[in-house]
């Protein structure tokens, strides 16, 4: 509801767009990141109402991952 968008649409999209465990054949665009950032954000808002409200307030408090070693866990999920 947050972004008015469907969470499983946008992780079959993602897990479409991701290579089998080589990055060097994905096919992640921006529109994508966005997307990962946004379900993130939205599991953990749920796990933890304190976080900011606006989802780049919250990024800005993370270093920088491979999507690689995160994506395939979020998607088990």
């Amino acid at each position: 509801m947050k972004f008015q968008r469907d969470i499983y649409k946008e992780l079959s999209v993602l897990e479409k767009a991701v290579g089998k465990e080589d990055e060097g054949s994905s096919n992640l665009e921006l529109f994508s990141m966005e997307m990962f950032e946004n379900i993130a954000y939205v599991m953990e808002k749920h796990a933890d109402g304190s976080i900011p409200d606006m989802p780049e307030e919250w990024l800005d408090g993370f270093g920088t991952f491979s999507i690689y070693q995160v994506l395939p866990k979020l998607i088990e999920l």
